[in-house]
């Protein structure tokens, strides 16, 4: 039996969210987006990821604000990396930021 491929749960290019950023932009995307997780970037690398589990149990702290916590503080730190095999999903810029900010 063959393991299933990575391409089967991640959408490609996937959405992203810097690490400065705040959990309630990053609930916001996720919310706008369908999903439960987001790889978190700092200067366009990879440093770590988000799950809708992590910001439910977090907003639940009494002494958390979601409008000032950034999500370098809530993420999981170094995750597990796969690289496409299909030479259609290769890019030169694989991540690509989520932004908010209506100026960019």
């Amino acid at each position: 039996m063959t393991a299933p491929r990575i391409e089967k749960y991640m959408t490609w290019p996937p959405h992203t969210i810097d690490r400065d950023k705040t959990l309630h932009e990053a609930h916001l995307l996720m919310r706008r987006q369908r999903i439960r997780h987001l790889p978190v970037l700092e200067g366009g690398r990879l440093v770590g990821v988000l799950s809708l589990g992590d910001l439910h149990l977090i907003e639940t702290l009494s002494d958390v604000n979601p409008l000032e916590v950034q999500v370098g503080e809530a993420m999981t730190a170094d995750p597990i990396r796969s690289l496409p095999r299909r030479r259609s999903m290769r890019s030169p810029t694989p991540w690509r930021s989520a932004t908010l900010d209506p100026r960019s």
